[in-house]
């Protein structure tokens, strides 16, 4: 990791990673934020632009996760995730942020759920620059019986893709999965990033509030949905569950304090 890539980043931004997990309306986050690029720099926002994706960073992911480990994204993208992929996404993204006219800049990707190991998260530091800038880390999960049913029926979904019997794979999801243990989760970005830094957002309790995550969401941006007149449109959910409609924002996503 060398000190060229470090050195891009000058001026402190307010950086917001927005890291899923997987079936809490992430793709309706994407859309939305890509879809409202003017009106999110009128307030001061930008949002990186993906390399392999323009709406879902999965570069930013897939540079963090260990090479052996696997994933959504690597599966279909057949991508050769080695040091020089590591460092290409650093500079892209350190680039990124420095050049950037705004004070606030947005990441997604919901793989970013995936990472499990401090290494990982090292390399997430790395990659963001993180030593240069003030992170909020967005963690949104729901009930986990729920959410596995609903990724399983997602991973079916898939021509050519089956789930998995090996208790580490990605494509596991019997009820002692390790992708519904969200308390190691946040134990693991908690560690790497501070305390006050993460927001976790209840997506259940969201859909019953609101109707839709991106009141939420936006919240932890600083931002009012009823700014924005058509974001109860946004009904991405892969599962087809209608999560649409908008609703004034009451005040219930908090910092954690304890888990």
């Amino acid at each position: 990791m060398g000190a060229e890539t470090k050195s891009l980043a000058t001026s402190r931004k307010n950086l917001f990673l927005h890291i899923g997990t997987h079936k809490t309306g992430s793709t309706s986050i994407q859309h939305f934020l890509k879809d409202h690029i003017a009106e999110l720099k009128n307030r001061d926002f930008d949002l990186y632009r993906g390399n392999i994706k323009s709406t879902n960073h999965i570069e930013i992911y897939l540079s963090s996760m260990r090479p052996l480990r696997d994933s959504f994204a690597k599966q279909k993208f057949k991508i050769n995730i080695d040091n020089q992929f590591v460092e290409d996404t650093a500079q892209r993204v350190q680039h990124f942020i420095a050049t950037s006219r705004f004070s606030n800049i947005v990441f997604t990707a919901e793989g970013l759920s995936l990472l499990r190991f401090r290494d990982e998260i090292e390399r997430l530091r790395y990659v963001l620059g993180a030593d240069s800038h003030d992170i909020t880390i967005i963690l949104i999960t729901r009930e986990p019986v729920e959410f596995l049913e609903s990724l399983k029926k997602q991973i079916l979904k898939v021509p050519n893709r089956a789930l998995s019997r090996d208790p580490e794979s990605v494509f596991y999801v019997e009820p002692d999965s390790w992708l519904a243990d969200f308390t190691t989760l946040k134990s693991l970005y908690i560690d790497g990033f501070g305390r006050s830094s993460l927001v976790n957002i209840d997506y259940d309790y969201a859909l019953e509030r609101d109707g839709n995550i991106l009141p939420s969401f936006l919240e932890v941006l600083g931002l009012d949905s009823a700014d924005f007149s058509d974001a109860g449109k946004y009904w991405k959910n892969q599962s087809g569950r209608k999560i649409g409609g908008s609703a004034r924002i009451q005040s219930f996503v908090r910092k954690l304090v304890g888990f």
